[in-house]
């Protein structure tokens, strides 16, 4: 007989992005005492796994939209936390 494994519930997380120069964006998000990690998503890409809850992205340009979706992990790597998706245009 197989057990499946119960996948934890995912938590939301609240997102906050903040324009903090010519061309960088601060990403901060709330925390879940559950996740060991955040993966910092831009634009359907990974961008950075941190274990703090902001993250400065320096690589924006003038007259593009960026959005970001940040989602918290376990140690075990399963996800048990997430924030919808936000969108910031930089714009000169």
């Amino acid at each position: 007989m197989v057990v499946p494994v119960q996948q934890p519930d995912v938590a939301p997380l609240s997102l906050t992005l903040t324009r903090v120069g010519p061309e960088a964006v601060e990403v901060d998000w709330s925390d879940d005492p559950r996740a060991a990690s955040f993966l910092v998503i831009r634009d359907g890409f990974d961008l950075a796994t941190v274990t703090s809850t902001s993250l400065v992205d320096n690589s924006v340009i003038f007259d593009e939209t960026y959005c970001y979706q940040v989602e918290g992990h376990d140690a075990s790597g399963r996800l048990v936390a997430a924030s919808s998706n936000g969108c910031i245009t930089i714009f000169p």
